[in-house]
């Protein structure tokens, strides 16, 4: 039990993290609009990792 609450902090603590490097990259997009797909890049890859981190932490089995 003691290792999933740790894992789960961790993946929590990621996920922020993730979330704050796409809040940057957004907020680096409306200061320089040709480099707005750097924005959107970072945004989806954040929510791509944090969508594969989920499904790691629910998944049945390992």
């Amino acid at each position: 039990m003691e290792g999933t609450v740790s894992k789960n902090k961790k993946n929590w603590m990621i996920a922020v993290l993730l979330i704050l490097v796409a809040a940057v990259g957004f907020s680096y997009t409306l200061s320089d609009p040709p480099m707005w797909w750097v924005g959107i890049l970072a945004a989806v890859i954040g929510l791509a990792l944090m969508v594969l981190m989920g499904w790691i932490a629910v998944r049945p089995g390992k």
